[in-house]
């Protein structure tokens, strides 16, 4: 029972004032038992096979649970109200037949055919007398076949099942991939798991009908795609013959596996009646046969293979110990799925408190390159500042050096009148003028050396200038908007687990951007990813590729 209320994941019944739920109780789970069996936060991963099929098990309300709990395990939850209710239902429904026979309203074959019903006193196959019914032609035929099968149902529900060694109400069959190979359900999906233990069963044991098929995903690591496994448990009645007698059509198959692959010389009993040794050889065969099945339709065309581990691992002290712990329920085993996380949360600290160290150092990198860039900045400021100086002083003497020309020029021009009005001086004046030209000449040289150096100042200057305003745009662009990414990741991390760790996430999606260098955008994926914030690095690989393909679509 308390398989079965794991598998379904009850907690606490919803149905009260029945005889059964005294019983029950031990086995249902508490809060803190849930967590340590289950994540209910994975649940949604959860399945179960319908009619309808196969659907998520959180769509099941926990009335339907219940439900299909008490119809699996049949006679042993029915309360006595059921059994009279059962009982008040089967004498209405032979009270109208034999109204009828008596009514003479049935054919002659037909009354024949329900007064052995109404006779019998074993399980009735409601198939069989369905379709011998049929083959009358009577009025109102469907109202009095559908009032026959009513009968029948209630005689069926009111037999009281077998006490033998070789009975039982219903069986749990459990198909699981170990974790520790790696098998996740991208390799192996959920539903083919499902449906493959479906039609092993329908192949097998068509005369048992499946009672319950749910697949458990809750039962790991947040981070991991593996550990899902299936439970079934299916009726131990035959369908055909309502005798419970699974155990024996189990015996009678693996027998017909053993002689097809040429071991007849090892078949068991048919009777039932087995050594020891030789009823856990049932179930291993049994288990062979499910392992050659499960080969030949669902592994091998995955590259994959299950085979028996090791004797030496069988045998080994972990391997007894677990099947020792194996009797007990998942929340009272030493090692069970919440010890399990603890050690994976424990790992998981460790290992962002190194990111944090990690994110805390860069962040100190970051701040001394600042630090080192504002200093260089101020430099060049402090450079700007003296080349600016010198570029005035150049002016002003470049305009004295014009004045100083000026005065020149007037001075040859009054050489020039004096020469004329004083004829007799001439050649002295000639050798003046001369020398006064050689000079001009010089200064004009130096002059325009002084000019050609005005210039490259100027030109120097601006460059300068352009540099520095560069280097002050992507001292902005380039610090600011990394300052404010790892600002924002940082308060991402620190409330990922809260609930503000959804308005953080939004924030730094909003803020990653076009504006962003690529360079900058693959340092803020960088530190998610180091963050181990999943979904963060993936929606921001996800916009970087958009960003990408803009850019490239709007360069053609």
């Amino acid at each position: 029972m308390a398989s079965l209320i794991h598998s379904l994941r009850l907690t606490c019944p919803s149905v009260a004032g029945l005889t059964h739920l005294g019983k029950m109780q031990k086995y249902l789970r508490t809060k803190e038992e849930i967590q340590v069996e289950w994540d209910e936060s994975l649940s949604d991963s959860n399945l179960i096979d319908t009619p309808d099929g196969i659907i998520p098990l959180n769509s099941i309300s926990p009335e339907q649970r219940e439900a299909i709990l008490f119809d699996v395990m049949g006679e042993t939850t029915q309360s006595a109200a059921s059994y009279a209710q059962k009982g008040k239902a089967k004498s209405k429904a032979k009270s109208k037949l034999k109204s009828w026979i008596a009514d003479d309203k049935l054919p002659q074959q037909v009354a024949k055919l329900v007064t052995s019903c109404i006779e019998s006193t074993v399980f009735i196959n409601v198939n069989e007398i369905s379709a011998e019914f049929n083959q009358f032609e009577l009025p109102r035929k469907n109202q009095k076949l559908k009032q026959l099968i009513k009968y029948i149902n209630s005689h069926n529900a009111l037999i009281d099942k077998p006490k033998t060694l070789n009975s039982t109400n219903f069986q749990e069959i459990l198909f699981k991939i170990p974790i520790k190979h790696g098998v996740g359900a991208d390799v192996i999906s959920h539903r083919s798991m499902m449906e493959s233990m479906k039609l092993y069963l329908q192949t097998y044991f068509p005369e048992y009908p499946i009672k319950l098929m749910t697949l458990h995903h809750d039962e790991r690591l947040p981070t991991e795609n593996t550990g899902g496994h299936v439970h079934v448990f299916i009726s131990g009645q035959n369908s055909l013959t309502g005798e419970h007698d699974l155990r024996l059509s189990q015996i009678k198959r693996v027998n017909e596996f053993l002689i097809k692959r040429g071991d007849g010389a090892d078949c068991l009993a048919e009777s039932g009646r087995l050594y020891y040794i030789e009823s856990s050889e049932v179930y291993s065969y049994l288990q062979q046969m499910f392992y050659e099945f499960i080969n030949e339709n669902l592994f091998n065309e995955k590259d994959l293979n299950a085979e028996f581990s090791p004797e030496s691992e069988r045998q080994s002290a972990k391997r007894k110990a677990m099947n020792k712990e194996a009797k007990l329920p998942k929340h009272q085993r030493p090692f069970n799925f919440y010890t399990r996380k603890i050690e994976w949360l424990q790992q998981q600290i460790s290992v962002l408190n190194k990111q944090y160290q990690s994110i805390t150092y860069n962040i100190s990198n970051g701040e001394q390159t600042l630090a080192k860039l504002q200093t260089e900045n101020s430099e060049i400021q402090k450079q700007n500042l003296d080349w600016q100086q010198k570029t005035s002083g150049l002016h002003k003497e470049f305009k004295q050096l014009l004045v100083k020309r000026d005065d020149i020029c007037t001075d040859i021009e009054k050489g020039q009148k004096f020469i004329h009005e004083q004829a007799s001086v001439s050649e002295q004046l000639d050798v003046e003028v001369k020398n006064k030209y050689a000079e001009v000449n010089k200064l004009n040289q130096v002059a325009a050396v002084k000019h050609k150096q005005v210039i490259e100042l100027d030109d120097d200057i601006s460059k300068k200038q352009a540099l520095l305003a560069r280097l002050k745009e992507i001292t902005a662009q380039a610090l600011q908007p990394l300052e404010q990414m790892i600002s924002k990741i940082y308060m991402r991390f620190q409330t990922a687990d809260s609930s503000k760790g959804k308005y953080y996430f939004n924030m730094v999606l909003e803020a990653f951007n076009d504006k962003l260098s690529p360079l900058i955008r693959d340092i803020s994926i960088d530190i998610a990813k180091q963050t181990q914030d999943n979904a963060l690095e993936s929606a921001l690989k996800r916009k970087n590729q958009k960003l990408a393909e803009n850019k490239s679509d709007s360069g053609l």
